[in-house]
């Protein structure tokens, strides 16, 4: 028999604010089932991507249909049709409704409160950042020696992401109202300074940036301790127990490795990593 993954787009009927509100899973709604902690899904549900992207993250995407082929199962990968803030996702997903499965970067408290897929999806690199600007202020980057010199300018994240913690308890001045599609903008009138973006975020959000004006800072590099890693709710096991067993199996067979350098080696290469000066940043929260 042959088994197949695929990602689409899942239109799920709107639902009251109290249904969204009670104990059930989107499972629940569309099947009249509930799954439970040894059950296999037949369905996974992550949230679908930012207004004007057609997809949430193709690499991670790509990486979760390996997972499940190298297992051989017949689950399918769709959107929830709706927005789901980061905040909001995670908290549907710890209660196990709306979604099934999420990503994230991992907080002492996102683990407590959920079930994460200890391996990291990034290597770690997650924690490695560098900055998108205004290409004006690239003399003015440049002069930037320490971390007290970059505390003379303002970052911007969004408030709900790990990130916005870790850059204030450094003592980082941060704009964090701003929406995701919002914060080329907001540089550019002079909201915000930098916006921090992990290495292997950047590179696919370069064309982006070309058209809003923005440009990546040539001689910076954040560095603070962090992973991303898959969630699923406390009670799906059976759930966290797929994830891991494929992913397990594409880092013993190479295909993990393979999949990684094939998306970010070559950009990797182009930000001249080595070449940039390192600004250690503290992380309690990880």
């Amino acid at each position: 028999m042959t088994f197949s993954v695929h990602i689409k787009t899942y239109f799920l009927t709107l639902l009251p604010l109290f249904s969204l509100l009670n104990t059930h899973s989107v499972w629940s709604y569309d099947h009249g089932i509930k799954p439970s902690s040894t059950a296999i899904p037949t369905e996974l549900i992550i949230p679908g991507p930012p207004k004007g992207f057609s997809k949430r993250n193709v690499f991670v995407e790509a990486l979760l249909e390996k997972i499940l082929k190298v297992q051989k199962l017949p689950i399918t990968v769709n959107y929830f049709n709706g927005s789901l803030p980061q905040s909001r996702a995670l908290h549907e997903l710890k209660h196990n409704r709306s979604i099934n499965l999420n990503w994230s970067m991992s907080t002492t408290t996102r683990e407590a409160e959920l079930r994460a897929i200890k391996i990291p999806i990034y290597k770690g690199m997650i924690g490695w950042r560098v900055l998108a600007i205004s290409p004006n202020k690239q003399k003015l980057f440049s002069q930037i020696a320490n971390l007290n010199d970059l505390a003379k300018l303002t970052a911007i994240q969004r408030y709900d992401w790990p990130d916005y913690k870790v850059l204030k308890f450094n003592a980082l001045p941060v704009e964090g109202q701003i929406a995701f599609t919002h914060i080329p903008r907001a540089i550019n009138q002079g909201l915000a300074d930098y916006f921090p973006r992990s290495v292997l975020e950047i590179a696919k959000e370069v064309h982006w940036y070309e058209k809003e004006n923005l440009a990546i800072e040539t001689s910076l590099l954040l560095k603070y301790d962090a992973a991303y890693y898959f969630f699923v709710s406390k009670e799906n096991v059976r759930l966290a127990q797929l994830i891991e067993n494929g992913f397990q199996k594409l880092l013993a067979n190479g295909d993990f490795d393979h999949l990684f350098n094939a998306y970010f080696g070559d950009n990797l290469a182009k930000l001249a990593l080595d070449q940039r000066k390192v600004i250690q940043l503290k992380n309690p929260y990880f």
